[in-house]
């Protein structure tokens, strides 16, 4: 808050005393403290949501489960500057940046409400070293819908497919 060729600070223009100018660097200070640790503590709840998803969906391929969705994160964290360059043409324009900021809510938002419907916390049959429960891993159609869906042998899903018994 100081010139470089001079002592004086740069306070002179607001007309404060020395009370006022340590009550506002204090408070900016303070400020800053009591937003952090409890910002940084809430962002911790991260860690238990979708990171540790990996373990439970597979123990034995967690680190290579994280590789992937890291990589996919980053590739769109790449992308991201190329489309706020598509939507924003003026940097002023507060209107533009404002739709940057809903289509990155409006992402969340799936990504959360998808991880919220579809995520799920039991371990694949794909997670197992021995041939003998990978075998075990069949694709199969579930409910007569047209997606496949890896599933275990004998669950009950599976029998309930009618394209597969022949009685379509």
């Amino acid at each position: 808050m100081t010139d470089k060729n001079s002592t004086k600070s740069n306070f002179e223009e607001f007309d404060w005393d020395e009370g006022t100018k340590s009550y506002l660097l204090s408070s900016f200070f303070w400020g800053y403290i009591l937003t952090q640790i409890p910002g940084v503590g809430i962002s911790a709840a991260t860690y238990l949501g979708f990171q540790v998803n990996h373990i439970d969906l597979s123990p034995n391929y967690a680190g290579t489960l994280m590789g992937i969705t890291n990589g996919a994160a980053n590739v769109m964290s790449a992308l991201a500057p190329l489309a706020v360059g598509f939507v924003v043409d003026d940097v002023t324009n507060v209107f533009e940046w404002r739709t940057v900021f809903f289509i990155a809510a409006g992402f969340f938002f799936v990504g959360n409400l998808l991880f919220v419907v579809l995520g799920k916390t039991d371990v694949q049959c794909w997670n197992s070293l021995t041939e003998k429960s990978l075998n075990n891993c069949q694709l199969r159609l579930v409910n007569d819908v047209e997606s496949p869906v890896l599933l275990k042998n004998g669950d009950v899903k599976a029998t309930t497919n009618h394209k597969q018994n022949g009685t379509h």
